[in-house]
Formats: structure tokens, sequence, C-alpha cells
């Protein structure tokens, strides 16, 4: 007997998380102890407070890459249950930090980023397999379709990227950030796809 849609919808969630975590890492400089703390254990309070304001903001990072990830997953999943998925409604944005214009031009590229990827998770929901793996294989067959959608993904939230970096985020270290980010996710994402098909 094959995995239930709820089953489907938690193979994919989980990891789309263990990517969102793993890309966290890639990106936020980690506290390093010192040889001090040998030398005065007291600075190691210091060391355990900075490791925990780096899981803190690994978290936030994390839920921020999300957003559209959930959205999509829970519109592909009640398309799936129900037939068709309600209207797409975003959080509101946080007011104090860009213009309703800018938001409106930033939620634009995100909805068309939740729309390639509520397709992708249908796909996968409507798979057959016991592991996130083995919805990839069913749902994809080969190493270049999956690649192709990545790619296509990439493109989608390199949009939503510009469009922060254009309206919210204008400076040069935001630019490095997101460059820094778009390359380590897409290695993530050539990484996950080889291990999906048992590449090298």
């Amino acid at each position: 007997m094959g995995a239930s849609l709820a089953d489907r919808q938690a193979l994919v969630l989980a990891a789309e998380e263990a990517l969102a975590a793993r890309l966290a890492q890639a990106v936020l400089p980690r506290p390093k102890p010192s040889a001090w703390m040998i030398l005065l254990p007291p600075l190691f309070v210091f060391f355990a407070l900075d490791m925990q304001r780096h899981k803190k903001e690994a978290k936030i990072f994390a839920d921020g890459f999300l957003l559209t990830k959930r959205l999509a997953l829970k519109r592909a999943g009640e398309a799936a249950r129900d037939g068709a998925a309600p209207a797409l409604v975003f959080p509101d944005p946080p007011f104090e930090v860009g213009s309703p214009a800018a938001w409106e031009r930033i939620r634009a590229a995100q909805a068309k980023e939740v729309a390639l990827l509520e397709e992708h998770y249908g796909r996968l929901l409507a798979a057959q397999g016991a592991t996130f793996a083995g919805l990839v294989q069913s749902a994809y067959g080969t190493p270049g379709e999956y690649l192709a959608f990545c790619n296509a993904l990439r493109q989608a939230e390199a949009a939503v990227n510009a469009c922060m970096l254009e309206e919210i985020h204008t400076t040069a270290a935001a630019q490095e950030a997101v460059v820094a980010m778009e390359n380590a996710l897409e290695e993530l994402r050539l990484e996950q796809m080889r291990r999906i098909f048992g590449m090298r």
C-alpha cells in the first residue's frame, strides 16, 4: 500500500526543511570556539550565548526561505484533496520595511515562484514512493527532467531576490549575501539531485 497524501506532504515538507537548515548553515557564519576558553572557562558562557543567537538566526532565515515553499505545498495538498486550491494569500509584510508598491512587486514575483512550486509539489503528491527520493524519481523519471525544474525554480527565486534587492535591501552587503545564498543553494540542490538519482 502506498503512502497517503498526508504522508507524501510530510515527506516533501521534511525535505524542504532539511534543505533550508543546510542552506542556513552554509550562509550564516557559525561561532567558533576560542582556545582562550581552555584558559578562561567563563568565556564559554559568551560562546554558548553566541551559539544560541546563531540557532535563532538560522531558524528565522530558514522560516523566511520556506515561506513560499510552505504556501505552495499547502495549496498543492488542497488541490490534490479537493480538486482546487483557494486564492493565494500572502501574510502581511512588515509595515516598517518598504512601501506598499515595493511589496506589491515582491509579492508578484513570489506568486510566480509559488505557482511553479505548486505544480512541482502537485507532481510529487501524485507520485508513488515511500521516501522523498522515491517521490522525485517517480514524478520526474530522469535527472535531466528534475534538473530542468531546479533551473526554473532557481530563476524564479532569483527574480524574487532581485525585487528584494531593488526595493528593500539595496546595499552592496545585501547583494553579496544574496549571491552567496544563491550559489550555496544551487550546490545543495545539485548535491540533492545526485543523491536522489544515485549519481556521483
